[in-house]
């Protein structure tokens, strides 16, 4: 017998296989993996096996993609509400910018305060050593 050759997978030379020599066909002409065996439109048990595992595998890869489209699924919709828990503590958290604003308006009225009782005092003082005859503030 000649040796197999290996241009595809899915076809053998006729003179190959044990039995598969025809003479009507010719030595060296190229024939499917059913018609190597006896009985044509029967695949073989190779054939059979190795087509069952490639739709496993197939079914197989098809699983893990759509567990892997739902688990990005599920974690957009858990971005999505991150995402709206943040505006909403931005929008809580807003008013405390304006913290430094509210000091510094209460150091000036505070100032501004300090300043008019050290003039009304300055005032009262003047007013009051005007009306006593001795100086010791105490009207005669």
């Amino acid at each position: 017998p000649m040796p197999m050759a290996h241009h595809s997978p899915s076809v053998q030379f006729a003179s190959s296989a044990p039995g598969a020599y025809d003479h009507a066909q010719g030595v060296g002409e190229l024939r499917t993996p059913q018609e190597t065996q006896g009985n044509e439109g029967h695949m073989s048990t190779g054939w059979t096996i190795g087509y069952v595992i490639g739709g496993v595998i197939v079914l197989l890869v098809v699983a893990l993609l759509l567990l892997m489209i739902r688990g990005a699924s599920r974690a957009a919709v858990k971005a999505e509400s991150v995402v709206a828990a943040l505006v909403d503590v931005r929008d809580n958290t807003e008013p405390l910018w304006a913290v430094s604003d509210v000091n510094n308006a209460i150091e000036r009225i505070t100032d501004g305060a300090a300043a008019v009782r050290e003039h009304l005092a300055g005032k009262s003082a003047g007013k009051s050593a005007a009306t006593t005859t001795d100086g010791s503030g105490v009207p005669t």
